[in-house]
């Protein structure tokens, strides 16, 4: 009988064995692939609880059960080297947002009125967005009081909005073209 069948049987000698012959070239693996020693001992050690807790389902066959460990090894490297990705891209997102609540220039964005914001749209779309937006009328309303067509006033308020968009982000007053989506 082979160590991993005396493992499959629940041997904790073989055990013993097959972690003393295997560990160096695990932990050597792990760390080709991460260079934290001690989470590439974490990854290591997690997948020697998974063989013990899995034992019962295991096919005692070498080849196939060291390429399982070195697989199961790779693919924890990759899930780790996926979520330092993700961890540094939300530490940059913080730290952009950081900057720009410190920088001096955007200190005007405070004062910037929606009136403001309103002006950079031609005079028809401008009128649209106050009657419908501030005023709270109907399209229908809007439509009759201006004599043209409940289309046109849609698309004079998607136009406008995307104008607004892109006005909003060059000047970062994103909150307060979402406080005019939403009046």
């Amino acid at each position: 009988m082979n160590v991993i069948e005396r493992i499959v049987q629940g041997d904790q000698v073989a055990f013993r064995t097959f972690y003393d012959h295997t560990h160096k070239k695990l932990f050597a693996f792990a760390l080709k692939h991460l260079t934290d020693f001690e989470l590439v001992e974490e990854i290591v050690q997690e997948s020697y609880i998974i063989i013990w807790s899995k034992k019962h389902t295991i096919t005692p066959l070498w080849p196939v059960f060291e390429s399982y460990l070195f697989t199961f090894i790779r693919n924890k490297c990759i899930l780790e080297y996926k979520r330092k990705i993700e961890e540094a891209k939300a530490l940059q997102t913080y730290q952009d947002e950081i900057s720009i609540e410190e920088d001096p220039s955007t200190e005007f964005n405070d004062h910037y009125s929606i009136d403001q914001l309103l002006g950079v749209l031609p005079k028809q779309q401008r009128t649209v967005i106050e009657l419908v937006k501030i005023k709270g009328l109907s399209y229908k309303e809007v439509a009759f009081h201006l004599n043209i067509s409940e289309r046109t006033v849609e698309s004079h308020l998607r136009k406008a909005f995307a104008t607004l968009r892109l006005e909003a982000h060059s000047l970062r007053l994103t909150q307060l073209l979402t406080l005019l989506m939403f009046i």
